[in-house]
């Protein structure tokens, strides 16, 4: 099972949440259009927080971080990573990644395509990504499957 979000799911979460608050402010119901503004990103915030430990029930499989090495090597590469508001895997991964660049000193950038549909075009799909040079890593990964791919030990895994 791949651990991704699919870009497209996202944007219809974002069109379904906008047309409802549009709806809710059209036919003049205030209060519902209040409630639908401030619960439905606290109930995301909770979602995203108890992700690792529902997953399971969800379908999406563990989440849990696996890790078998204690030091990583550093490296001088530059990673950058794409992410999307509504994913939950990419918090883990981002966390990760942070983690991994303390340890490994590798220069991190962060785009976030829920606000950056052109990147659409350069072929994110879905996210979580990280990608190191030319190599690709799409979905969620533990520490070591990422220090592996930022040293380029998985390029079998990249996509």
């Amino acid at each position: 099972m791949k651990q991704q979000c699919s870009m497209w799911l996202i944007y219809v979460n974002w069109v379904v949440y906008l047309s409802g608050l549009v709806y809710l402010v059209g036919i003049g119901n205030d209060l519902m259009a209040a409630i639908w503004l401030v619960l439905l990103p606290l109930g995301m915030v909770a979602y995203m927080r108890l992700f690792p430990e529902i997953s399971p029930f969800l379908g999406c499989g563990d989440v849990s971080d696996k890790r078998t090495q204690g030091i990583y090597p550093r490296v001088q590469s530059k990673v950058k990573f794409y992410t999307a508001g509504g994913c939950p895997f990419c918090p883990l991964v981002e966390q990760r990644l942070a983690h991994l660049r303390y340890q490994m000193g590798f220069e991190l950038e962060k785009y976030h395509v829920t606000y950056r549909p052109e990147l659409l075009a350069k072929g994110i799909l879905a996210v979580p990504v990280v990608e190191v040079g030319d190599r690709q890593l799409v979905g969620h990964a533990t520490t070591d499957e990422l220090a592996e791919f930022i040293q380029g030990k998985a390029a079998a895994a990249a996509t």
